[in-house]
C-alpha cells in the first residue's frame, strides 16, 4: 500500500490450502487472496465468503489474488452480497487471458462488489516467476493524501561505502 492512503489490516487467514489478507483503505475493502488448486470446497473459500458476507453493501469490496479457478468461481459472492461480478483481461474477442506466460491454466482475474469502481484492467509489464500481474485502477473516495512520509533517521554517520567528504 503506499504510503498516501490510510490503510489497516482487518483479518488474516492463512492455511495449507490457501491464504488471504483484508485491507481497509478509507472507504474502500482489499483482499489479496491465494487459492491452492483445486481448494474451492476448502477452508479458504468458505472464509472469504464470510468476509464478503460480513461486508456492508455500501462499502466497495475487491477480491484479487491467485484464484487458481476459472472466473465463475467468483458468482458465489455475487450470490452472496447480491451483486457484483469478476473482471479479467480479455484479448481483442473479448475471450479472458491466462495470466501465466505460457500454457492454458486457469485464468486470474479481480472480483469487486461495485464492478464501476474497477477501471482499466490489464497485464503489468513485469513478470512474477512465470505470471504476469494484473493491474488496474480503484475509483473511490479518499478522505485526505499525505504528500510525504516522515521516516526517523536512524543514524548520523556515514555509510561506509560513502567518503565523509561526500556524506557532508
Amino acid at each position: 500500500v503506499r504510503f498516501d492512503k490510510s490503510a489497516h489490516l482487518l483479518r488474516t487467514h492463512t492455511r495449507a490450502e490457501g491464504q488471504a489478507v483484508m485491507l481497509q483503505l478509507d472507504h474502500a475493502i482489499l483482499i489479496g487472496a491465494y487459492l491452492a488448486p483445486n481448494s474451492a470446497a476448502c477452508d479458504i473459500a468458505s472464509t472469504l465468503d464470510e468476509w464478503v458476507g460480513a461486508t456492508g453493501e455500501h462499502t466497495p469490496l475487491v477480491i484479487v489474488g491467485d484464484f487458481n479457478e476459472e472466473p465463475c468461481f467468483g458468482e458465489r459472492w455475487n450470490h452472496i452480497s447480491g451483486f457484483g461480478g469478476t473482471c479479467a483481461v480479455c484479448n481483442q474477442n473479448d475471450v479472458p487471458q491466462p495470466t501465466r506466460w505460457s500454457g492454458t491454466r486457469c485464468i486470474d482475474w479481480i472480483w469487486a462488489s461495485h464492478l464501476l469502481t474497477i477501471d482499466k484492467v490489464r497485464f503489468e509489464d513485469v513478470w512474477f516467476s512465470d505470471h504476469k500481474p494484473v493491474c488496474f485502477s480503484l475509483q473511490y473516495s479518499q478522505s485526505h493524501v499525505w504528500s510525504f512520509k516522515a521516516v526517523q533517521t536512524r543514524k548520523w554517520t556515514a555509510p561506509p561505502n560513502v567518503s565523509l567528504q561526500e556524506w557532508k
